[in-house]
């Protein structure tokens, strides 16, 4: 699937501790997999755009960024989700 770009958007998530306390994500680490570490392909890049998190990579286009590199964005949400975690398998 080389030839197709693959663009993903973050654009609402949530993290929720042991105390049921919801947290709105607004910072991320820009990582790699192992196919980027060992430089077999140098097209992917990742950022923030219109206040939301994103990460591209395929079709060999010319652009990298440095892996670790931190992202923040605003709170934007407010709102956490409601699951009932008790329904969850």
């Amino acid at each position: 699937m080389g030839d197709q770009t693959l663009r993903v958007y973050c654009n609402n998530e949530w993290l929720i501790d042991t105390n049921n306390t919801w947290y709105e994500v607004n910072k991320m680490e820009f990582t790699a997999d192992a196919t980027a570490r060992k430089e077999s392909r140098l097209d992917y890049v990742g950022g923030v755009q219109n206040n939301t998190f994103y990460l591209q990579n395929y079709r060999f286009f010319d652009g990298t960024i440095p892996m670790n590199t931190l992202f923040s964005k605003s709170i934007k949400n407010g709102k956490p989700p409601v699951i009932d975690f008790k329904k969850s398998p």
